[in-house]
């Protein structure tokens, strides 16, 4: 018999975001809570590697939309739509 152990979590579980710079030798991480009153994206990894949170001058790349999106949800106090969003992930493997 074959046992599987996943996690599900909701989306406004979510207690914070880790960036991770993704330059060649570099992968510097920045952690931050989505939930912070004040809460602004990191602008540069520690290493000073600048971040582009704009494909345009008027659009969000793909990652900055998704980030968005989760703060809205993770500071909602309700699900406005009649559902949640549960994000399934197979248990980390020691």
């Amino acid at each position: 018999m074959t046992v599987e152990r996943k996690w599900v979590v909701k989306l406004n579980d979510v207690k914070a975001v880790t960036f991770q710079c993704a330059r060649a030798n570099c992968e510097a991480r920045i952690t931050v809570s989505p939930t912070e009153r004040n809460f602004q994206w990191p602008q540069a990894c520690p290493m000073g590697h600048r971040w582009e949170f704009y494909e345009t001058e008027r659009r969000h790349s793909r990652d900055a939309r998704f980030l968005i999106a989760l703060q809205d949800i993770v500071t909602a106090k309700d699900s406005e739509s009649g559902f949640n969003v549960l994000l399934e992930f197979d248990e980390p493997k020691a």
